[in-house]
């Protein structure tokens, strides 16, 4: 089974930096749908797109590339985004910043609290090797599968995913 990136978006992929949204095109879905190849883009809201084009942090996003390429992990999303988008969109917003092919799944919509719905998607598909990358500070749930960001994926959280990750492969 490949291993699993838990992730957040705002606060990890998304700084959200509210002052700084640029204005919105509402041309950009069809544009990208056809740069990308793929309609359900041009479904979204121009908003959504925009955001996801121009406000995602492009480092935190190739940092992921890298983990998925490295490790060859698949995407669970346990943001709250997933309460706000289908699962068919999330991917749409994902293919935007070419990630959608790695997205698997989404957290179940509960009325826990993010860690339990992650660790009962743990333990309904028998997850054995996983990170969970979060700007809400759950390290005492997930210890060293734990990455804390801090407005977005930085450097040194790339090098502590890596580590969980490779930890996780040696103990295969």
């Amino acid at each position: 089974m490949n291993p699993i990136i838990f992730l957040d978006i705002d606060g990890v992929i998304n700084p959200n930096d509210i002052m700084k949204f640029p204005p919105v095109d509402p041309d950009l879905p069809k544009r990208l749908a056809n740069e990308k190849e793929n309609p359900a883009i041009a479904q979204l809201e121009a908003f959504t797109v925009m955001q996801a084009h121009q406000c995602f942090d492009r480092n935190s996003i190739e940092y992921l590339m890298k983990l998925i390429q490295e490790f060859d992990c698949r995407i669970v999303i346990s943001s709250s985004w997933r309460l706000f988008f289908t699962y068919e969109e999330l991917i749409a917003v994902f293919d935007i910043v070419d990630l959608g092919q790695y997205v698997i799944g989404v957290t179940a919509n509960t009325r826990k609290p993010r860690f339990s719905q992650i660790l009962d998607y743990i333990t309904l598909h028998g997850i054995d090797r996983y990170i969970v990358i979060d700007d809400f500070n759950m390290s005492k749930i997930f210890g060293y599968r734990f990455i804390h960001t801090k407005r977005r994926m930085l450097l040194k959280d790339y090098y502590m995913a890596r580590t969980a990750l490779k930890t996780q492969e040696h103990a295969s």
